[in-house]
């Protein structure tokens, strides 16, 4: 009730659980911001020293008046809340490991283009040299050859760099 009523506080409950989640052991996590079953008769029935059973059955009797289908409703829907948080516990940790994988693949496409430019770059270079070699030369032929050759390389390169602006445009930037 002071948790209602002063944002000072807060309320918590522990999630019970056991062998394949169901029972009623403690497992020691807390779940912020929300209330659970009280088992308090259970423990006192395994309290030691031992209360005499007529007061554990008057406080069971006394804990049932009122209560009725108000409270196997709610904890219905404490328990329907708890799964539908642990799916979303479960989403998320799956969520984080996609875009884990994602951001690996991100980078892996980045060396790739990376690669790609400085072998492009060489190559150009290399032709550019032959290409002013054949150009002294006599044979028109070859120097055509070269020239469409380079022609080629140069336009393979522009493609790697639009290609490489399409990537940064749906989000794989540096």
């Amino acid at each position: 009730a002071l948790a209602v009523n002063n944002d000072e506080f807060g309320c918590a409950s522990v999630i019970l659980g056991g062998p394949g989640g169901k029972g009623r052991e403690p497992t020691f996590e807390l779940r912020y911001n929300t209330t659970g079953d009280s088992y308090a008769l259970e423990a006192a029935s395994r309290a030691s020293p031992q209360l005499p059973d007529s007061v554990i059955d008057r406080a069971a009797e006394l804990m049932e008046g009122g209560k009725g289908d108000a409270a196997d409703d709610l904890r219905r829907l404490l328990l329907d809340l708890e799964q539908r948080q642990d799916r979303i516990d479960l989403l998320t940790r799956e969520a984080e490991a996609k875009l884990q994988e994602v951001e690996h693949y991100k980078q892996d496409m980045l060396n790739r283009i990376e690669v790609s430019k400085t072998y492009l770059s060489r190559l150009e270079g290399r032709m550019a040299s032959i290409f002013e070699t054949l150009q002294s030369d006599e044979s028109r032929n070859a120097y055509e050859l070269v020239g469409d050759s380079l022609d080629e390389l140069r336009i393979s390169k522009k493609k790697v760099a639009s290609e490489q602006e399409l990537l940064s445009r749906k989000g794989l930037k540096r």
